[in-house]
C-alpha cells in the first residue's frame, strides 16, 4: 500500500467539497425541521384553560387550608410546650 501525499491538492478539492455537500445536507434538514415545526405550530389547537397552575382552584385551596391548619396546630402544641 503506497504511502500519498495528504497535501495534494486532489484530496483537498474533494475533502472540501464533502464538507460542503454534508454543510449543504444539514442546512436542508434544518429547513425541513423549521418549516414542520411552523406548520405544526400554525395547527395547533388554542386552549381556553391556563397550562400553569394559578393556586386558584378547588383542590389547591382545599390543600392549602389543610396544611395552614397543620401549622397551626404545629405551632399551638410548640407554645404550649413551652408554657409548661
Amino acid at each position: 500500500m503506497p504511502l500519498t501525499d495528504i497535501s495534494s491538492s486532489d484530496d483537498g478539492n474533494s475533502i472540501e467539497d464533502e464538507v460542503r455537500w454534508i454543510d449543504n445536507k444539514i442546512e436542508n434538514e434544518a429547513d425541513q425541521i423549521f418549516s414542520t415545526l411552523m406548520k405544526n405550530m400554525e395547527t395547533l389547537k388554542k386552549f381556553k384553560r391556563p397550562l400553569v397552575n394559578l393556586g386558584n382552584s378547588r383542590t389547591t385551596k382545599y390543600w392549602k387550608k389543610i396544611k395552614a391548619s397543620e401549622n397551626q396546630k404545629k405551632k399551638w402544641t410548640n407554645t404550649f410546650s413551652t408554657i409548661i
